[in-house]
């Protein structure tokens, strides 16, 4: 799978995921591994935040030890 495609398929994940939040149907892990998702995206954390993705669906729990905001750690 290619990069872009990738892309496209993740933004299609967020826009139903936002449908179904928006309707109270995730659950609570579910709305925090798309909220770390967004912010490690959005502000560059260390560490591949769409493997954390994936890591945070399986354990319902967002992998602090694999990707984080540096600013946050000591």
């Amino acid at each position: 799978m290619k990069a872009a495609e990738i892309l496209e398929a993740l933004g299609q994940i967020e826009a139903a995921a936002r449908v179904l939040e928006a309707a109270g149907r995730l659950p609570k892990w579910k709305k925090e591994c798309i909220a770390k998702y967004s912010e490690c995206q959005d502000e560059k954390w260390v560490g591949n935040c769409h493997d954390c993705l994936r890591r945070c669906q399986g354990q319902q729990k967002w992998p602090d030890d694999m990707c984080y905001d540096p600013r946050k750690r000591n």
